[in-house]
This record gives structure tokens, C-alpha cells and sequence, in this order.
């Protein structure tokens, strides 16, 4: 990948940006694990847990985070092994005399001396002194010791912790060992302690994995200055090099932090990270690191017997170094196929790499890919064999395979890495003019299954430019074609009218029936999207003397206008029919993005039908279809569309789930990013999560969908932020959001989830305007899910212009309504209107909402602290934020299951709360 890191400047860097994390990411699961062991140790149960990751996974971090939230009365004492300082039982005797400290008083175990000789009787009675020390002081008030670094520690510490496994039973005592895994070895003694405490059932062991894609771009978020911009490709460099490692995405992002501020363009390693890696370079000997070497310039990936024909040995030569490189966490073999090896970080790749003579390394490229062109597997490896010419600086004949392998990265579907190919053919330039223009178009149409618009519309510009010039209007319609995908895709909806037009009036003038079929199937869609169904009907009806000439793209794209005709006249079965027939026409045809358009497609229209029976595995397929090839985007499209059944249907922490593995991706495309702001804002609000709604929506997109002069964008965006700002008892900002969007609506556009918030804030005339517009949808088909909307505006409406008794007629409807179709967030806010208290509580407990979008009238007015609550609410509601049910509440403070139902709904009317939700969400940010 082409990275926007810089190279280094003359003078190094004396003052570089300060940046931390504030928010604790990614590690839930495992702190979890943790508090729980602190719980059961505070209760008497003593326990060791082994915490493990490599060098910046996050163990540090999630141990101040288990310290913050300790039990009550449970205090955390740390000491850390030093590897260049190592001293018998050093990290105990630092934790003892702590104890000893914060008691002003000697401990049992004080002024023990550690046994110089081997005497096991001698070592035992120590070993038991301490153990009584510990036990004693776990009495006194109970404690964690963290033993951090333990991968330095000495052999007495080890064979000490390995005592204290039985002998701290039945005290009030946690023990955290935290280690390096890069840094441990079979033959080292933490690992033998390790395996044989396995079986203990008071030992634990949590290892600390990569974060998630989705959780490094969260990091990112999280700690990215909010004035600072940083480009796309940047973020991306930052996610992909990272791995999953916080502590290298700290520190890139720092980097780039600092290229903003200084201006320049760096290529290299962040310092902190290079000396990191360059420590553990060191151990090895000088023809290792050559051969290692030799291995970073082949690739990520290698195999040992290429490795040694490069490197002039016989493969057997290689064993003793490649069983050292695996022991010292450089490299891993892959068990699928032996003798291949991947390096276990690209970062390690990266620091070999940054250490040697550029043209050392040039020399070794070209030396490797003429090694390749020798190799029986060279067609396959054209890919490799192009990115070797291209690091040798050997452009011509980079130029003679950096194309070839972009088509076969494009067949498998590899679009980044066909896009990036392309791109390189272009910069060696040895071709024609022409030749030049259809790399051009391949880069274009690589960048279109990505979602990255504006690199299309770069690339395209290009073959417009040449094709007018030459006069070749065939090739000049079908650009145009290609062209109006990235300017939906940007938002640009009027200009993608108008090329498809004008490419439709190219191919008759042409005569060209496949061209002109190709226009009319793209018009047609357009036109469905935009609910233009006159206009789709004409489309059809253009289209069927010529369809005989449709290829699967084309006659898909008929299909789901058509099918989505059928859907607005209510024709339910060919609906249904078309649908099925366009994802059988994909599935054969086989490019990922077509089954994803199709199938997301079916699940839009099943969507609007509240079939989720039919919305959930079609998103589902597609999404997985499009995203083993790559983040596509089409999969994109599914899997927002997914992440918001999912919320529909209740599945609130699975939709939160997605959504954030979706903002894991770096998206170009404003459609796709108007998405993430409808549906994750919604969900935001739901959840009381300010952060994701923060993540998921910014200012300059309302605009962008205004801008789009299309309803299906602007409506639901404005409606969904117009609810956030009810949520948030902004009103006014509401009022005049709804507003705006009403007057730009069109005649008979009546989505019934974008005008449900009209009933709740707007004027009067506003909400008699929707209901017309509601009432004009309901003749036209029957929809149970418009339906049910309906019910639901009309009890607000009538909340506010008209009687309870009315009101109430309208929200049992609602209510019952959308029960039937399994919508319980709605449903909770039709039992509100109903005025049916406990049965919204009870479902937002069940889902997990934390708040419901909309509210009429006053709103509970929220304490500003927890000093109104009596001590023993203030222990039940501390137990409940581990979210216990009231059973276990109940078993573990030794009351019965009513008095914590009791004190818990005092705590609620103190704390001006609804839910067990809002609960813990008022707690957390005002402990």
C-alpha cells in the first residue's frame, strides 16, 4: 500500500505531540474477566491471573482500568520487574513494604531475607512467611498486587508464585502477573510456571489479542485532536500498520499529528517504535539478520527454499535459523503448508527494511524478481513479480507486468491491490497514448467496486477528455456510463442525470443497442431510487425491444427496478419473483458486487415491507459475499443495511457491534457515509452513546444530502438528527430541521419513518401536511409496517392537538402493530404514549436501550449527583451497574429479591431514570 507517511527531516524533532487516549477501547471483555476475579478475591476466593499481549497490546492500560473499578474497599499495590536490575523476590519485597507503609505498621512478613543456599526447607518457610503476610493484610482490607514485566523476573519470584497458587485459597487477594508473549520463550521459566498452574481452578489466564480494525479506528477517533484533519489514506496507513496494536497506533498517529504541525512527509518508522523493534534485532547474530534481510525484501510471506536459492545456502543450512526466528517471535510457520513463513508483525518487516542502504535493497529486488521470472510459478506470481521490478526501480519492466497483474488482481477481486497495480503502470508510463487512457479506465473501475469516487471521477476525467478529443463517441457513451456511478457516489445526483442521458443519446446516435440498453437500465434504476415511478415505467418499456442484448449487470438492474415497481404498486409476488430472479442471475454470474447489489436490493425492499425475515440473511449474504474480497462498496451498503435490521428488530448491542466494525473502514463514498450517519445516530440515541453518534455524524454531511437534491438521502438523515436533537431536548433545532426537509420534499414522497418526528414537535399545519402525504401512501398499497408508523403519528398528534382518549385509541394500536412485526424499540415508545410505564421499561431493559428517540412532554428532571441516595440504594445500584439480574443482586447482599425490586425503583425516581439502561449510563458519567 502507499502510505502518506513522511521521510525523516535533517534535524531531528526535540518537542513532539503529546497524545493519550481517553476512552478505555476494545479490552471490555477482558477487564471483565478481571473485575470478576477482583469481585470473587474480595468475597474470599484468592487468584492469580496471567495477563499477557505483546510489546503495546494494552496491558498496562487495562490494569489502570481494573484498578479504577476495584470492588469497594479494594485497594491495588504494584511492582514491576526490571531487566537490567533483577533481584531475588525484588517485586514481593517492593508490594510488602507497601503494605507495610500504608498500614504505619510492620507486616508479618517484614525483613524476610531471601535463602542463599539451596535448602528447600529454608526456601519453604520463606515462601509461608509471605503467604501469611499476604493472607494477614487481605483480612486487614482486601488488595490486587500486580507483579507487571514478569517475563524478567527472577526464579525465586517464579517458584514463590507458584507456592502462592494453593496457598492463597481462602484469602482476599488478587495476583496479576503481567508479561511480554514476544518477549517469552518454551525454555523460559514463566512459561513452565504457566503450563504447570493451568489446571488450578483459582488461576486465570487472559491474553490480550489485536484490536480489532473497527477498535483501532474508535482509538483513532478517540485520540485525534479535534482540530487536527488527517487525510484518508493517512488513517488507513495508520489502521493497516498498526495490526491491532494500540500502542503502534498511538504512536503512528503521533507522527502524523506532527507531520500536520511541521509540514512535511515522512516514510519512516515513528522513533519510539523503530528503537523498540531495533532492541530485539539486536540479539540476533549478523548472518541472521542478513537472512532476514533477504527475507523482509521477498514479502510479508516467503517460503524457505526461495529464501535460500536468494540467499545461495541449501535449505537445510536454513533450520537453525528459522527455528531462531521463530523463538524470537520474528517469524511464524504456517502449519497449512509447511515451509512457507510469514513475520509474525509487518512492523518487524518494516524496521529490517528501514535499516538498510536503499540501494542494497534496490539490488535485492531486482536480484528476487529476475529469480522469479526463472520460477515454474511465474504466471501466478506476476503480482509479486511487479512489485519487485517496482522496488528495484525497474520501470520498464515494472510497466510490462505491473498491468497484467492488476487483471489478475481485478478477476480475483482484489480490488485495492488491482487499483494500487494499475497506478504503478501508469506512473512507468511505457505505453501509448491510448494504452495510457484504458489504464486509466482499469484504475477507474478498480477504485468503483472499492467506493472510492473521487479517485473514478480522477481517472475518468482523463478518458473524456481523450475520447472527445478523438471523437470516439462509442467509447465516450460507455465512460459516461462508468462515469454517473461515482457522481451518485459523491452525492452529485443531477450531473449523474445528466450523463446518463447524454450517454443514451450517444448510443442512439451510434446505433448501438447494447449501449443504449446499458443507459436505459441505469436511468431506470436512478428513477426507482428516486420513487420516479412513471419514469421507471418508461425505462421498461425503452428497454424491452433491446433487452436480448442485456449482460447479468444490466438485466439485474432491470429486474430490481422492476421489482421495485411491483413493491409500490403492491404487486407482492412479482415483487418478490424479480427479486429472486436478479440474486440467481448474480450468484451465477459471480462478482461479489453484483450478488451484494442484488441481494441488498431484495433486503431494501423487504426492508420497506418490515419483512425481516427476508432483510436480515439477504443483507447477511451480501455482506459476506462483498467482504471477502475486500471492503467494497456494495458490502458496505449491506452491511449498513444489516446494522439497522438488526436495531429495528431490537438487536441493539449486535447493531452496535457492526456499526462500529463498519467505522473500522475508511469510507469515501458520501452516500455511504450519509448511511452511517442515519442509522448510527439512530442507534446512538437508543443507547445513550454520545461517542458513537459523534463517530458516525458530522455537520457538513446534512448539507451534502441537501446537496444531493435526492429525498432517499436528505429525508432520513435530517429526520434521524431532527430526533437526536429531541433526545437531546433541543427542540428548536429540531423544529427547524423538520422544516427545512419539508419544504424540499417533493409531491408524494411519504416516507412514514421521516415524517413520524413531524408529529412531535412541528406545527400544526406541518403535521396536517404529513398526515396527508401518509394517508396518500396508505391508498396506494397496503403496508403493515406504513401502517404501523401511522398508528404512531397519529397518537403523537393527537397527544398535542387533540384528546387522551384519542391518543390512547392510536398508541394500543401502534403498540399492537408493531409487536406483530417484532419492532420493540417502537413498540416501547407506543406503550409510553399508552401510558403503559412498565411494559416501555421492561422492553428497553430487554433490548437494552437506554433511552427511547422521541418524548412528549416534560422530562424527567435528572439529579445532578448520587448523594440523594440512602447507602444501602447506593450498594444495590452498585452492584447492579455489573449488570446483575435482581436474583443475583439479591443472593450476593444477602436480601430478598422485593426489597432490591424495592430500593432500586426509589433509586430510579431519585435519579429521574426509566430503565436499568438509563441507570447505569447516569451513573457512569456522574459516579
Amino acid at each position: 500500500m502507499l502510505y502518506a507517511f513522511r521521510t525523516p527531516p535533517k534535524e531531528s524533532r526535540l518537542v513532539t505531540t503529546s497524545l493519550y487516549c481517553p476512552r478505555f477501547i476494545g479490552r471490555e471483555r477482558e477487564l471483565g474477566a478481571l473485575t470478576e476475579a477482583a469481585r470473587r478475591a474480595a468475597a474470599g476466593h484468592g487468584a492469580i491471573a496471567f495477563v499477557s499481549g505483546d510489546a503495546g497490546a494494552g496491558k498496562t492500560r487495562t490494569i489502570d482500568e481494573l484498578c479504577r473499578r476495584m470492588p469497594r474497599g479494594m485497594r491495588c499495590y504494584r511492582a514491576v520487574c526490571l531487566e537490567y536490575a533483577p533481584s531475588p523476590l525484588g517485586p514481593v519485597a517492593d508490594i510488602l513494604a507497601d503494605l507495610e507503609a500504608e498500614r504505619r505498621a510492620p507486616s508479618p512478613g517484614a525483613g524476610f531475607a531471601t535463602p542463599t543456599g539451596d535448602d528447600p526447607a529454608d526456601k519453604r518457610r520463606l515462601f509461608e512467611r509471605i503467604a501469611t503476610a499476604l493472607r494477614t493484610a487481605g483480612t486487614l482490607e482486601p488488595f490486587a498486587m500486580v507483579i507487571d514485566d514478569a517475563h524478567w523476573s527472577d526464579t525465586v519470584t517464579l517458584e514463590l508464585l507458584h507456592f502462592l497458587i494453593g496457598a492463597l485459597d481462602d484469602a482476599r487477594v488478587l495476583i496479576i502477573v503481567a508479561y511480554r508473549t514476544d518477549e517469552l520463550t518454551e525454555t523460559h521459566g514463566l512459561s513452565a510456571l504457566i503450563g504447570r498452574a493451568a489446571r488450578a481452578r483459582s488461576v486465570q489466564r487472559i491474553e490480550l489479542q489485536p484490536l480489532s480494525p473497527a477498535h483501532i479506528r474508535e482509538l483513532i477517533d478517540a485520540t485525534l485532536p479535534k482540530n487536527v484533519h488527517v487525510s484518508a489514506e493517512s488513517l488507513r496507513g495508520i489502521r493497516d500498520r498498526s495490526e491491532g496494536n494500540p500502542l503502534f497506533a498511538e504512536e503512528f498517529l503521533k507522527a502524523v499529528v506532527d507531520d500536520e504541525r511541521f509540514g512535511e512527509t515522512r516514510q519512516a518508522l515513528p522513533e519510539s517504535l523503530r528503537s523498540l523493534l531495533h532492541e530485539r534485532l539486536r540479539r540476533l547474530d549478523p548472518a541472521d539478520i542478513r537472512l532476514l534481510e533477504i527475507a523482509a525484501l521477498i514479502g510479508r510471506r516467503f517460503g524457505a527454499a526461495f529464501l535460500a536459492r536468494i540467499g545461495g545456502r541449501d535449505v537445510g543450512s536454513l533450520q537453525p535459523f528459522l527455528r531462531t526466528a521463530i523463538d524470537e517471535h520474528f517469524l511464524v510457520e504456517d502449519v497449512a503448508e509447511p515451509g512457507c513463513f510469514t513475520f509474525r508483525h509487518a512492523l518487524t518487516r518494516d524496521t529490517i527494511l528501514d535499516g538498510m542502504l536503499a540501494m542494497d535493497a534496490r539490488a535485492m529486488h531486482r536480484v528476487i524478481a529476475q529469480q522469479i521470472e526463472r520460477e515454474p510459478d511465474r504466471a501466478e506470481r506476476i503480482v509479486e513479480l511487479a512489485e519487485h521490478y517496482w522496488r528495484a526501480a525497474a520501470f520498464v519492466e515494472c510497466a510490462v507486468n505491473a498491468q497484467p497483474a492488476g487483471d489478475l488482481a481485478k478477476a480475483r477481486y482484489a480490488y485495492a491491490e488491482a487499483a494500487e497495480l494499475y497506478e504503478r503502470a501508469l506512473a512507468c508510463g511505457a505505453v501509448d497514448e491510448r494504452g495510457l487512457v484504458v489504464l486509466h479506465e482499469k484504475a477507474a473501475s478498480a477504485y468503483g467496486s472499492l467506493g472510492v469516487p473521487q479517485k473514478v471521477l480522477e481517472h475518468l476525467q482523463v478518458a473524456v477528455d481523450y475520447y472527445t478529443a478523438t471523437a470516439d463517441t462509442a467509447r465516450l457513451a460507455g465512460v459516461y456510463l462508468d462515469l454517473a456511478f461515482a457522481l451518485r457516489r459523491v452525492g452529485d445526483t443531477e450531473r449523474e442525470s445528466a450523463v446518463l442521458r447524454r450517454a443514451a443519446v450517444l448510443s442512439e446516435k451510434i446505433g448501438d443497442e447494447k449501449l443504449l440498453l446499458r443507459s436505459t437500465a441505469q436511468l431506470a434504476n436512478v428513477h426507482a431510487v428516486a420513487e420516479e415511478w412513471p419514469e421507471v415505467e418508461a425505462d421498461l418499456r425503452a428497454a424491452q425491444p433491446i433487452r436480448r442484448h442485456a449482460d447479468p449487470p444490466d438485466e439485474i438492474r432491470l429486474l430490481t427496478s422492476s421489482a421495485f415497481l411491483h413493491l409500490a404498486k403492491d404487486e407482492l409476488d412479482a415483487w418478490q419473483d424479480d427479486f429472486e430472479r436478479a440474486a440467481a442471475i448474480a450468484r451465477a454470474h459471480g462478482d461479489p458486487s453484483l450478488i451484494a447489489f442484488a441481494l441488498t436490493s431484495y433486503a431494501v425492499g423487504a426492508r420497506k415491507l418490515a419483512r425481516f425475515d427476508i432483510a436480515l440473511p439477504a443483507f447477511r449474504e451480501a455482506a459476506a459475499t462483498g467482504r471477502t474480497y475486500g471492503p467494497t462498496y456494495q458490502a458496505a451498503f449491506a452491511r449498513l443495511g444489516y446494522a439497522n435490521v438488526l436495531y429495528l428488530t431490537g438487536e441493539l448491542r449486535a447493531s452496535r457491534a457492526e456499526m462500529l466494525d463498519i467505522l473500522g473502514d475508511v469510507h469515501q463514498s458520501t452516500t455511504i457515509r450519509i448511511l452511517i450517519a442515519q442509522f448510527g445516530v439512530a442507534l446512538a440515541i437508543a443507547l445513550r452513546d454520545d461517542a458513537l453518534a459523534e463517530r458516525c455524524h458530522a455537520a457538513e454531511l446534512l448539507d451534502a444530502a441537501f446537496a444531493t437534491n435526492e429525498p432517499i438521502q436528505y429525508a432520513p438523515l435530517a429526520a434521524t438528527v431532527a430526533e437526536y436533537h429531541l433526545a437531546e431536548g433541543a427542540d428548536e433545532d429540531a423544529v427547524a430541521l423538520l422544516e427545512r426537509m419539508l419544504a424540499a420534499l417533493p409531491e408524494g414522497w411519504s416516507d412514514c419513518e421521516v415524517l413520524l418526528p413531524v408529529a412531535v414537535c412541528c406545527s400544526e399545519r406541518d403535521v396536517d401536511g404529513a398526515r396527508a402525504r401518509l394517508d396518500e401512501a396508505a391508498a396506494l398499497a397496503h403496508n403493515p409496517f406504513v401502517d404501523a408508523y401511522r398508528e404512531l403519528f397519529e397518537a403523537y398528534a393527537a397527544a398535542r392537538f387533540g384528546s387522551r382518549e384519542r391518543k390512547l385509541r392510536h398508541a394500543k394500536s401502534a403498540a399492537t402493530a408493531l409487536r406483530r412485526l417484532r419492532m420493540p424499540l417502537l413498540e416501547a415508545e407506543a406503550y409510553e404514549l399508552a401510558e403503559q410505564p412498565a411494559r416501555t421499561v421492561a422492553l428497553c431493559e430487554t433490548i437494552g436501550a437506554r433511552r427511547l428517540p422521541r418524548r412528549i412532554g416534560p422530562r424527567p428532571k435528572r439529579r445532578s449527583s448520587t448523594t440523594h441516595l440512602t447507602a444501602r440504594e447506593r450498594e444495590i445500584v452498585d452492584v447492579a451497574l455489573r449488570g446483575l439480574p435482581n436474583s443475583a443482586i439479591a443472593d450476593e447482599l444477602s436480601l430478598s429479591e422485593r426489597t432490591v425490586e424495592a430500593h432500586l425503583a426509589a433509586a430510579y425516581r431519585k435519579l429521574g431514570v426509566r430503565s436499568r439502561g438509563e441507570l447505569i449510563s447516569v451513573l457512569r458519567s456522574d459516579p
